[in-house]
């Protein structure tokens, strides 16, 4: 069992600062890209960077999207009161799915 100390630092800390990064990278996308293919000939690999920037955007994105997710599904099951129910916990394990098929793929 958690803290609530750490349950308040998650929640209201880290889950808002992740959504806050996801936007920040997608309103900076540009500027990355001109460094990263500034960089690109130096670095070995084909596009490495590029590769590895493109999987920090979609990670984020989606990590940010599933968090937007998370915290409906919370409020819908009563503020977390039934989220231990079967009902529930199938969809959060549809959902995890979900994003490894679309970081996965």
């Amino acid at each position: 069992m958690s803290s609530p100390g750490l349950w308040l630092l998650r929640r209201l800390v880290i889950a808002p600062a992740m959504i806050l990064l996801s936007v920040a990278l997608w309103l900076l996308l540009p500027l990355w890209l001109i460094v990263v293919a500034a960089l690109a000939p130096i670095l070995p690999g084909r596009w490495r960077l590029l590769r590895i920037l493109w999987l920090m955007v979609v990670w984020a994105t989606a990590e940010s999207l599933l968090l937007v997710i998370l915290l409906g599904w919370w409020l819908a099951s009563g503020f977390g009161r039934r989220i231990r129910t079967p009902y529930w916990e199938g969809l959060h394990y549809d959902l995890v799915q979900g994003l490894l098929y679309i970081v996965f793929r």
